[in-house]
Parts: C-alpha cells; structure tokens; sequence
C-alpha cells in the first residue's frame, strides 16, 4: 500500500466519522486521537506548503465540513455592551 492510497483512507475514514456523528474528533476521547493527530499534522503540511497539490484542496474540503460542526464557547457574551450595562445596574442599586 502506497503512501497516497493510505492518505486516501484516512481521509475517507474522518470524513466518515464527522459525518456519522457530527462532531469533531476530539482530544478528550482516546479513539479519536489518531484522528486528531492526523488533521493536525496534514494543516501544518498544509500551512506550511509543503502538502500536495492534489491533498489540498480536498483536506480543504474536509476542515470545511470539520467547521460546521465546531464547538463554540458556551460562556461567550454575544453583546458586551448588555454586560457593562447589567453590572452597571446591579453596582448602582447596591450603593
């Protein structure tokens, strides 16, 4: 099995499982480090150029469909201006 064929069935098996479970590997879950590891290592070939041609744009690809599943940070404040304003009110009827 040639380097390429073995990049090929990494590649189909992430995007297998991103698909099946909608989510992300994870790095909280020991199966999924291998996973995790490998697009790790491919976006730094990628960022760094030395990828492939022929890789990139399909492992575009796949970081696009790894996008529409990421996590976003439940603790977040979309508005912080409704923040300043909610800490202002509760210091003002303290006092």
């Amino acid at each position: 099995m040639t380097q390429e064929e073995r990049w090929y069935i990494q590649y189909e098996e992430i995007t297998n499982y991103i698909s099946q479970n909608r989510r992300r590997p994870s790095k909280h879950r020991t199966e999924d480090h291998k996973m995790l590891n490998w697009l790790k290592y491919n976006r730094k070939l990628m960022l760094k150029g030395e990828l492939p041609e022929n890789r990139v744009e399909q492992f575009k690809k796949l970081l696009q469909l790894a996008d529409r599943y990421r996590k976003l940070n439940q603790h977040s404040y979309k508005n912080s201006r409704e923040l300043k304003l909610m800490f202002q009110t509760s210091s003002s009827s303290e006092a």
